[in-house]
């Protein structure tokens, strides 16, 4: 993604993102349920 900042999407994006992304990833766990196998898959890809 980082090679994309400024090409794609506002450069501001990445540092914003990467900031909140232990937040985005501990309220994924807290809500985690019985699907969390199927919707990790779409995160890992």
């Amino acid at each position: 993604m980082t090679s994309e900042m400024g090409h794609h999407f506002d450069p501001a994006l990445i540092p914003a993102f990467t900031k909140v992304l232990p937040d985005i990833l501990r309220i994924k766990d807290t809500f985690a349920d019985e699907l969390g196998a199927q919707t990790d898959k779409l995160l890992d890809t």
